[in-house]
């Protein structure tokens, strides 16, 4: 219970975790419904579904070495802000079902973009919960990228059945940039406390 006291009174936190659990759902929800995108939309075979299953981890291969390449840039707060700004531009040009070869690439970026925003969330976190909390903090973390994402998912795939497979897609990434901006001033406001500059 002390990293949910710690991230429940530490604002700064809470919001990173929010944006994590945003971020998470939507990718859930678009992942969930690409093979729906792969066999009624682009009215492909297994051979391209498997195609573009694989380019968001090649996207979260290629945006993780990245970053780490990037070295410790000091607001990572604006760089996990430009990167769930990308990953909403590339699904939504997704959604508008392109040449199959132009959606497989705007699933690399998608997948990019998302390792990014993962990356900078975790170690702003880990900056922000010093000490033993540390471990604690880092398991909500975990639970709001990996446990909660399937509840995007199920949502995803609820919205679908009565707006479409492209609109739940849209509808899922808006909202997910909308509360990375929007939970970004309290990030920004507290990013000389939580991140020192070495």
């Amino acid at each position: 219970m002390g990293g949910v006291r710690f991230a429940w009174a530490d604002r700064a936190s809470l919001a990173l975790l929010v944006q994590s659990a945003a971020v998470s759902g939507a990718i859930s929800c678009y992942y969930t419904l690409l093979p729906i995108f792969a066999r009624d939309l682009w009215r492909a075979g297994p051979e391209t579904y498997g195609l573009l299953a694989a380019m968001p981890g090649l996207g979260s291969l290629v945006g993780g070495v990245a970053v780490a390449m990037l070295g410790d840039l000091r607001r990572k707060d604006l760089l996990a802000l430009g990167a769930s700004v990308a990953f909403g531009a590339a699904l939504g040009l997704y959604t508008s079902i392109p040449p199959v070869a132009v959606g497989a690439a705007l699933l690399v970026v998608a997948g990019i973009a998302s390792a990014t925003f993962a990356a900078c969330v975790g170690t702003l976190l880990q900056l922000r919960a010093l000490g033993p909390i540390r471990g604690r903090v880092m398991s909500l973390y975990a639970i709001t990228h990996v446990g909660l994402s399937s509840l995007g998912g199920l949502g995803g795939g609820a919205l679908a059945e009565r707006i479409g497979p492209p609109d739940a897609v849209r509808v899922a990434v808006l909202l997910a940039v909308v509360v990375v901006a929007a939970l970004s001033i309290i990030v920004a406001r507290r990013m000389p406390a939580s991140v020192p500059h070495t």
